[in-house]
């Protein structure tokens, strides 16, 4: 993401925030690629494109892979 990363908070009961969770978990991303990933569906090409452009940029969570 971009030099000033910025947080965004929802609220959401218990359950949904277990499940989403999970389902992040299960498909071997984290929750914030999961909600970028539903964001770049939602129909407008001008957030799709920027979450893209700075996805690439993203550091990966982990060890970092060229050592």
């Amino acid at each position: 993401m971009s030099q000033l990363d910025a947080k965004i908070q929802i609220r959401v009961p218990d359950g949904v925030q277990k499940r989403v969770k999970v389902v992040a978990a299960s498909r071997g991303i984290t929750v914030t690629d999961l909600v970028l990933d539903a964001l770049t569906r939602i129909g407008d090409e001008k957030l799709a494109s920027i979450i893209k452009q700075e996805d690439a940029k993203r550091n990966r969570p982990g060890r970092p892979a060229s050592r």
